[in-house]
């Protein structure tokens, strides 16, 4: 079920300015920022292991609702 959502919202969600890639494509983005972080800036990366079970499914119907409605 999750592969078939995957490529139902794919190009969507690749379109998104938040969309992220990977590393190499974070690194990228960071660099192109022109005004300088604060000191106080914290960048990391993770990965998110069983993203899937942990959704709470009514949310993330209502989520992808209203966003395909947009």
């Amino acid at each position: 079920m999750a592969e078939i959502v995957e490529n139902e919202l794919r190009d969507h969600v690749t379109s998104l300015p938040s969309y992220v890639r990977d590393t190499t494509d974070f690194l990228n983005k960071i660099a192109q920022i022109q005004k300088p972080l604060r000191d106080s800036t914290i960048i990391f990366c993770f990965d998110v292991k069983a993203l899937y079970p942990s959704v709470p499914r009514e949310e993330a119907l209502a989520a992808v609702t209203e966003a395909l409605n947009r």
